[in-house]
């Protein structure tokens, strides 16, 4: 890209980017890094504020099923008492994982490992409920 283009899109790779989007991909791979590296809250910090900038902006409303999903796996490990968390927050937790699993089929119907996740919550919480 030479200096005098005026274009606010940039091409990486061979594909092309606007300017907006580039800000968006490196929120959600931030948040995606906390994740795996094991701070749960920065991670959803960072998912939270890809969502807050995604509905300012024309962002894919596919992209929003990754956000959620990677959200909902957060609090279905917050869900399992790996944080230290009481039963009645674990409880919460679960709860928060299977609506955040519900928006992102919202968003992609054929996500298959939500489909997957939000059965396996629901089977333990029917467990705990002697079901």
């Amino acid at each position: 890209m030479s200096d005098d283009d005026d274009s606010d899109d940039i091409n990486i790779d061979n594909t092309q980017f606007s300017m907006e989007e580039i800000p968006m991909n490196q929120i959600f791979q931030k948040a995606v890094v906390l994740q795996r590296s094991g701070d749960r809250q920065g991670a959803l910090r960072e998912y939270n504020h890809f969502l807050k900038v995604a509905e300012t902006h024309q962002v894919d409303r596919a992209l929003y099923a990754e956000v959620y999903a990677n959200m909902a796996a957060i609090y279905a490990m917050q869900g399992k008492g790996v944080d230290g968390n009481s039963a009645d927050d674990a409880k919460e937790m679960r709860d928060k994982a299977k609506e955040a699993f519900q928006q992102a089929l919202q968003y992609r119907p054929s996500l298959g490992s939500a489909w997957v996740n939000l059965a396996l919550l629901q089977l333990a919480d029917g467990k705990e409920l002697g079901a």
